[in-house]
């Protein structure tokens, strides 16, 4: 808990406060646990919705890259939806590269049809 609340007083001035997001929640994934997972979604909760799928798809893509098994599990567990789907696109950037065969799986827990159907597309 200290290493998040370490997180939470990084303010780096000379950046803008998308890139400053972006950067914690990358050090936050260095954490690797369902923690610092929540910790990311919690501080995010304020954000447009825009921004702030944008930057939970960039936490799982952090995650997923460093321990894909821990982050999946995870992933797995959550509520259907928005957030959940943004969680899983993180991971299917980096199952595409890696093991390109599990990427129809990931795909296949989107929850929202026309996400699943056009990453379907993009993906086959």
């Amino acid at each position: 808990k200290e290493g998040f609340r370490v997180l939470e007083r990084v303010q780096p001035l000379d950046l803008t406060k998308e890139y400053a997001l972006w950067v914690g929640c990358l050090r936050a994934a260095e954490f690797q646990s369902p923690e610092a997972a929540e910790f990311v979604l919690e501080r995010l909760s304020d954000q447009d919705e825009r921004r702030r799928y944008r930057t939970i798809t960039l936490y799982s893509i952090a995650w997923s890259s460093l321990d894909l098994t821990a982050a999946g599990n995870w992933i797995r567990r959550q509520a259907q939806g928005k957030e959940k789907d943004a969680l899983i696109e993180g991971v299917i950037s980096n199952v595409s590269e890696r093991n390109p065969a599990d990427v129809v799986g990931w795909i296949n827990l989107i929850s929202d049809p026309e996400k699943r159907e056009g990453l379907l597309k993009r993906y086959r």
